[in-house]
């Protein structure tokens, strides 16, 4: 506190905002915790399209904060608005998030339209209610009803669910690596649309809401191309869709990909293709391409190291999948990217990683 605290005000670093996109996320607890915040820009984190910030100071300014621009930066001070009702031009996972954050602190009987209704909001609303708040989810509706805290139920620790993130890397390692994937946990999945369309691409599913198994075919021949359509849930989510496209790939297996959600998601085929000669790639617009594949039985070789740069956290965990197939020598920069989802890689990836660094001469 005391190193960002000057004249009354807690101003952000450009490096802190630039690291973790997250920062929006909780920039309504620090503006409410300390009433005054300096934000130095907009955050970015990765280059994956357009970041929908003014959405989240919409939303703040909703819920009565005063937020001014000051040379390419923000100003929030704390307020209490006191609505009853908020409606969501689209059901943003950080929108609904911090609408959520501020009915809390605000304690004020509101009613959050147009929500998104994926697993992790309802992880968070599980967690409020243990922490004595009233509120009642109506996922049909897509519509949250904050009621207020009416008792203190003395909960002092919380258990943080397994990440599905995380999980659909490690089910996209072992089936490029080994062919198969077995998961078995006390929690639901919620990965049944991510599972039918892999059923779709000829893989054997066992599964119900507790246990995974999938089993990969032997490389798919004449297979007809699959549509990958990724958006909001229940659609498969935007961030395993570099993921699937390793997985795809590998498995020679055409598909036409889309995405609602970011629409600069297809960077990695810049490095992919250095990785399988067999891609042929027809860019149809910014958030639609087709993948099909030609013949040829040439493997890649290389004369000296390949280098790649780490695009964000989904592209990198995807492209050090691939890479590690590939057999190629390959030197990784911006690890950053990497280590802000996936700080331990060998419970990720499945496999023991060394990490060196060195001065270039």
């Amino acid at each position: 506190m005391n190193k960002h605290c000057s004249n009354e005000c807690f101003f952000i670093d450009d490096d802190e905002i630039s690291n973790c996109w997250s920062m929006v996320n909780i920039l309504p607890a620090v503006v409410w915790k300390v009433g005054k915040v300096y934000l130095p820009g907009k955050p970015s984190g990765c280059s994956i399209g357009k970041r929908p910030m003014n959405l989240y100071l919409k939303i703040m300014k909703d819920f009565g904060f005063e937020i001014t621009e000051n040379n390419g930066g923000f100003y929030l001070e704390k307020g209490n608005a006191g609505i009853s009702e908020i409606t969501l031009p689209f059901p943003s996972f950080t929108g609904t998030s911090i609408a959520i954050y501020l009915a809390m602190l605000s304690n004020n009987e509101i009613n959050i339209n147009n929500v998104s209704i994926e697993p992790e909001i309802i992880y968070l609303i599980s967690v409020i209610k243990n922490l004595g708040y009233k509120i009642i989810f109506d996922k049909i509706a897509r519509v949250i009803k904050f009621k207020g805290k009416t008792e203190n139920n003395g909960v002092l620790s919380v258990r943080v669910p397994f990440d599905r993130n995380v999980l659909v890397t490690r089910m996209v390692s072992d089936l490029v690596s080994y062919g198969k994937f077995e998961w078995l946990n006390e929690e639901q999945h919620y990965l049944e649309e991510l599972l039918l369309f892999l059923k779709k691409c000829g893989f054997e599913i066992y599964s119900d809401d507790y246990r995974i198994k999938i089993v990969a075919l032997d490389k798919v021949v004449d297979q007809e191309r699959v549509v990958l359509n990724c958006g909001y849930f229940p659609k498969i989510c935007s961030d395993w869709q570099p993921l699937l496209v390793i997985l795809l790939c590998h498995y020679l297996i055409p598909f036409e990909l889309s995405d609602d959600v970011f629409e600069n998601r297809f960077q990695i085929f810049s490095q992919l293709v250095y990785l399988n000669n067999n891609i042929v790639l027809n860019k149809k617009s910014s958030n639609k391409i087709v993948i099909d594949y030609c013949d040829t039985t040439e493997k890649i070789t290389t004369s000296s190291n390949l280098e790649f740069k780490l695009l964000n956290i989904r592209d990198a965990a995807a492209i050090l999948i691939a890479s590690h197939q590939s057999k190629l020598n390959i030197e990784f920069s911006n690890l950053l990217q990497l280590f802000r989802g996936y700080e331990t890689l060998e419970n990720v990836l499945g496999e023991k990683v060394e990490l060196y660094s060195y001065e270039k001469q």
